[in-house]
C-alpha cells in the first residue's frame, strides 16, 4: 500500500489546479497578513493568538476549496470506471478509500506548512516572536473541524453527482461573508474578531469558550458521518 499512497500523492500533487490554488492560497493569505493582521485584531497584538487564528480561519475556504478538488479526481467518472479495475483486486476497498484519504490529508498539509512558515516567518523577523506550541496546536482548532466537514460532505454528495462537488465549493465561499454568530461560523474568523471585543480588556489572554468547541465537535462529528455515509453508499 506504501507504493500506491506515494503513487496517489503523485497524482493529486502532480497537477496544476493543485499549484494554481496554493498559489492562490498563499497569495489571499499574505495580504490578509500584511493588510489586517498586521494591525492586530480586534484590540489584540499582531502576534496574539487571536491574530494567530484569523490568519488560519481567513485561508480555511481556500483550504476546504482545495480538499474538496482533490476529492473530485476520486468520485469522476474515469475514477468510478477505475474503481470496477479496484474491486477486482484482492485490496479491500476501505484500504484504498484510507490511502487516497492520507494522499489529499497531505497534500492539505503541505499547505498548511507553507502557511505557518509564512506566519513564523514573518513575525520571527519582523517581532522576533515565535509561540511553537501555539504555532502547531492552533491548526488542529481552527482548520481541522471545517476541512472534516468539507471533505465528509464532498464524499458523500459527490457520489451522487460529481457536480455536487463545485457547488460545496461555492457554498464555502458564500458561507465565508454570510453575518454567522461566532459560534455558527464553520471557519471561525468571526471568533476570532468578535470575541475579543466581547471580553471587554485590550489584548486578553485566549479564551475558548465552550459553545464554540461544542460547535466545532459537532462541525467534525457532521464531517465524518458524511464520510462513512458517502463509503458506505460507495461499497453498495
Amino acid at each position: 500500500m506504501a507504493k500506491v499512497f506515494g503513487y496517489e500523492c503523485r497524482r493529486l500533487l502532480g497537477r496544476w489546479v493543485f499549484w494554481g490554488l496554493a498559489a492562490v492560497t498563499l497569495w489571499f493569505s499574505w495580504q490578509s497578513l500584511t493588510n489586517a493582521v498586521i494591525w492586530g485584531i480586534s484590540n489584540t497584538a499582531p502576534f496574539s493568538p487571536w491574530s494567530y487564528g484569523y490568519f488560519l480561519a481567513k485561508a480555511l475556504p481556500f483550504l476546504c476549496a482545495v480538499g474538496l478538488f482533490f476529492v473530485s479526481f476520486y468520485i469522476s467518472k474515469n475514477a468510478r470506471d477505475t474503481s470496477i479495475l479496484i474491486d477486482a483486486t484482492p485490496v479491500r476497498r476501505y484500504k484504498y478509500v484510507s490511502v487516497c484519504c492520507g494522499a489529499i490529508a497531505s497534500g492539505i498539509t503541505l499547505l498548511t506548512i507553507c502557511l505557518l512558515g509564512m506566519w513564523s516567518g514573518y513575525f520571527g523577523v519582523l517581532f522576533g516572536v515565535i509561540n511553537i506550541s501555539q504555532l502547531l496546536t492552533m491548526p488542529v482548532l481552527v482548520l481541522a473541524p471545517a476541512l472534516i466537514l468539507a471533505l465528509g460532505a464532498g464524499w458523500f454528495f459527490g457520489h451522487y453527482h460529481p457536480a455536487f462537488v463545485y457547488g460545496l465549493i461555492a457554498v464555502f465561499f458564500i458561507t465565508a461573508y454570510l453575518p454567522l454568530p461566532y459560534w455558527a461560523d464553520p471557519f471561525g474568523d468571526k471568533f476570532f474578531s468578535q470575541f475579543p471585543l466581547m471580553i471587554g480588556t485590550i489584548d486578553p489572554e485566549l479564551q475558548v469558550p465552550s459553545l464554540f468547541m461544542w460547535s466545532r465537535i459537532v462541525i467534525a462529528a457532521v464531517g465524518l458521518l458524511l464520510f462513512f455515509l458517502g463509503v458506505r453508499r460507495k461499497r453498495r
